[in-house]
C-alpha cells in the first residue's frame, strides 16, 4: 500500500468528495453515492483511507467502510480482514472501532458467505500474522478477524466447525482480551444451538433476556440458532414478536418474526415479512441481495399459505 505522504499523486477529486460529505447534509442515497466514489478513488489508486474515524457516526466512517468491503471482495481472506482490523486500530478509539468493526465484520462476513477459507489458507494467514513484529498485531485486529470469519460460518450453518474455530483456534487465541466483545457471546450461542449442546436452548434465551444489543444483530443471529431446533414453539414465536418491537428498523428480525409465525398465523406472518422487505432496502446491508431473495421466498412460502388456509 502506498503511504498518506503520497496522498498528493493522486486524483485529488476524493477529497473534495469528501468534503462535500461535511459541507452538505444531502441523502441517504447521496452520501452512499459520494462515499462508494472516494473509496473507489483510493482503492484504484492502492491507497489506504489517510483519515481518523472521530465515532461511529463519522461521516467519512462509511467512506472507510466502503473502502474495506471492496478490499474484501477482492480478496475474501482472513489476511484481508486482519489488515482491516489493523486500520480500525490505528484510525480510530477503542469504542469506535469496536462498535465499526462489529458492523463491519457482520455485513462482509455475511456477504461473503461463499467464501470461506480453507484451513490450509487460515493456518497460512494466521501463521504470518503472529509471526510480524509485535507492534504490527494487536488483539483487536485478530477479534475484527474472528468475527469476520465466524460470520461466515454462522451464515452457512456450520455449527461444529464455528464452535472449533471460536474455542480453539490460534486466532481467537489471539483475540482473547476481546473474547467477550460483541458479536462473539451470538456466535458462541449460535454455534451451541446448531451443535445440540447440552444446555444450549436454555443458555440461548438467557442471552435473549438480559442482551444489551445496540441494534438488533446479535439477537438475529441467538434467534437463528433457536429456530434451527425449535422452529414451532410458542416461546420461540414470543422471543421473535419482542425481538422485532424492540429493534422496529432490523428487517431481518421482522422475517425471522414472520417464519415463526407462518405455520401458526400465516396472515399475521405474512404482514411482518412485509414490513421486513420494506425495511430491507433501508439499511444499506452487504448482503442485501442475499436477503432479499430468502425474503421474497419466504414470502411466496407464507401466502401459499394464506391461500390454502393452511395452520400448523
Amino acid at each position: 500500500m502506498i503511504g498518506v505522504d503520497s496522498l498528493c499523486h493522486v486524483d485529488q477529486r476524493w477529497e473534495r468528495a469528501a468534503i462535500d460529505i461535511y459541507a452538505t447534509k444531502g441523502t441517504v442515497v447521496r452520501h452512499r453515492a459520494q462515499c462508494r466514489y472516494v473509496a473507489d478513488q483510493l482503492a484504484d489508486a492502492d491507497v489506504l483511507p489517510p483519515w481518523p474515524v472521530s465515532g461511529p457516526s463519522d461521516g467519512l466512517a462509511l467512506c472507510a467502510e466502503y473502502y474495506w468491503y471492496r478490499q474484501v471482495l477482492e480478496a475474501p481472506l482472513v489476511d484481508t480482514a486482519l489488515d482491516c482490523g489493523k486500520w480500525l486500530t490505528d484510525h480510530a478509539d477503542e469504542h469506535t472501532a469496536a462498535v465499526l468493526g462489529r458492523r463491519w465484520a457482520l455485513g462482509f462476513g455475511s456477504a461473503l458467505r461463499a467464501t470461506v477459507d480453507s484451513d490450509t489458507d487460515l493456518d497460512s494467514a494466521v501463521g504470518s500474522y503472529l509471526a510480524t513484529a509485535p507492534e504490527q498485531t494487536s488483539p483487536a485486529a485478530a477479534w475484527f478477524a474472528v468475527a469476520f470469519h465466524a460470520t461466515k460460518l454462522q451464515a452457512n450453518l456450520h455449527g461444529l466447525e464455528l464452535a472449533s474455530f471460536l474455542d480453539h483456534s490460534r486466532l481467537a487465541l489471539a483475540a482473547s482480551p476481546h473474547s467477550t466483545r460483541s458479536p462473539l457471546p451470538a456466535l458462541r450461542t449460535f454455534a451451541a444451538l446448531r451443535a445440540g449442546e447440552y444446555g444450549a436452548v436454555r443458555r440461548a434465551r438467557g442471552y435473549l433476556s438480559t442482551t444489551d444489543d445496540p441494534d438488533g444483530d446479535d439477537t438475529a443471529i441467538v434467534l437463528a440458532g433457536l429456530m434451527l431446533v425449535d422452529a414451532r414453539g410458542d416461546t420461540l414465536v414470543h422471543d421473535a414478536a419482542r425481538a422485532a418491537a424492540r429493534w422496529a428498523t432490523n428487517a431481518l428480525l421482522h422475517a425471522l418474526h414472520a417464519e415463526a409465525l407462518a405455520s401458526r398465523d400465516p396472515r399475521r406472518a405474512l404482514d411482518a415479512i412485509d414490513e421486513a422487505i420494506r425495511r430491507l432496502a433501508r439499511e444499506g446491508r452487504h448482503d442485501f441481495a442475499h436477503r432479499e431473495r430468502r425474503f421474497h421466498a419466504l414470502r411466496s412460502f407464507i401466502d401459499s399459505c394464506v391461500r390454502t388456509g393452511l395452520h400448523g
